[in-house]
Parts: structure tokens; sequence; C-alpha cells
């Protein structure tokens, strides 16, 4: 049987999440991170799931499916540049989702200060250990849509 081809890696655009984020979050239309975070300080309404979305600080590369690689019994290419990155927020694009739902937010060993932010919300999340070396990394997703203060 012939072996089958990986699909091509597909890039996430930082302006089109932006914008689906804006809209379902109803704040002004932002192109780049850095303009969705100064949209979500001006915002001016008491949001925890806001307070979490200033937080983001970077977009991950690539469209994946986030299930399939934060369970996954190996890394992935997702795992690992979350792993290499610790207490830092991807904000991640779904491949196997459309609209919002496609948005996640994603770390590994979040700091407690970070995690407090979460405190406040109800989510839909994965959580999976993986080992590095003689220790483990905690990688926690959340799917964006699902937050509700």
């Amino acid at each position: 049987m012939p072996k089958r081809n990986e699909p091509t890696p597909v890039k996430a655009s930082e302006s089109v999440v932006c914008r689906m984020l804006s809209k379902h979050l109803r704040i002004a239309q932002c192109d780049t991170l850095a303009e969705f975070g100064l949209a979500c300080i001006q915002a001016d309404r008491i949001d925890p799931v806001l307070d979490l979305m200033q937080e983001i600080d970077d977009l991950y590369a690539w469209s994946t499916n986030v299930a399939s690689d934060i369970m996954n019994e190996k890394t992935t290419p997702l795992t690992e540049h979350l792993i290499s990155l610790p207490g830092r927020l991807h904000l991640i694009r779904d491949t196997e989702r459309s609209s919002v739902d496609s948005l996640w937010i994603a770390a590994a060993d979040l700091p407690s200060e970070r995690g407090r932010l979460m405190d406040a919300l109800s989510f839909r999340g994965l959580i999976h250990n993986f080992r590095v070396g003689a220790e483990k990394s905690l990688i926690m997703a959340i799917q964006i849509s699902s937050c509700q203060a």
C-alpha cells in the first residue's frame, strides 16, 4: 500500500485570527496581536475573558489539529513549541473547526499568576503532561469560544 502524504502545513494568518477574536469579543477590529491587546484594554468593561486575552504572547505560526496535537502520546511540532517557551500563552488556530470555535489558547507550565486569570472562567480545555528528561511539562489548551465568566 502506498504511503499517504502528510497534509501541507497552513500558516495561521494573524490578521484573520485577530479579526475573528475582535468580532467574537465585541471590541474594535484589529489586525495584529498588539492592536488586539490594546483594544482589550480600551474595551472599558470588566470581563475576565478580556483580561485573559490581554495576556496572549504569541500566535502559533501554523494551523493545526489542536486536540490531536495536545493529546498525542508523542510530542508534535505544536507541543515542542509550547514546551520550548514555558509560561507563554499562544493563540492557535485549529484545522478541524471553523470560525471562532477554531481558536485556542495554549501554554506549557503556566506560572500561577497567569493561571489565576483562568480561575474566574468556565471553559472547555485539554491538559496533558509530557516527560521532558527527568521532569514533566504540563500543557493546557483552552477553546476560546467556550470561555464564560
